[in-house]
């Protein structure tokens, strides 16, 4: 189940200002795999627009990660709770070929003092 605008809303709350300021590339996805948030940085990356963002865009299509193709590692996170790094992993962008390290961690509902199961993932 994907959680509510609301949820996310709190969850990133303390987060975003880091998030905002970060060179890195961060973005926020659901456990449906959509962006919730991304940072300046990341939209630029994936050259996605403000119109293209506003409709939740899944983030290995963006990206097309190879990782995604036949389990998605990223999905596998929300289910394990177990931190994710792909060293090296392929990618593409448009036309171009690349060659990520990518990490993630479960993002939780801070309203759910159990933490029992993620509500979506932070990625850089």
């Amino acid at each position: 189940m994907v959680a509510s605008p609301a949820i996310f809303k709190k969850a990133l709350q303390s987060l975003r200002p880091a998030m905002d300021a970060s060179l890195d590339a961060m973005a926020v996805v659901d456990t449906s795999n959509r962006l919730v948030f991304a940072n300046s940085a990341m939209k630029n990356f994936l050259g996605v627009t403000s119109q293209q963002f506003k409709k939740s865009p899944v983030f290995c299509d963006l990206i097309k990660l190879n990782a995604c193709n036949k389990s998605c590692q990223i999905r596998h996170l929300m289910k394990t709770a177990d931190p994710l790094r792909l060293d090296e992993t392929p990618a593409s962008r448009k036309d171009e070929k690349l060659r990520l390290l990518l990490k993630a961690v479960p993002l939780y509902d801070p309203n759910d003092g159990s933490s029992a199961a993620p509500i979506g993932a932070i990625i850089t």
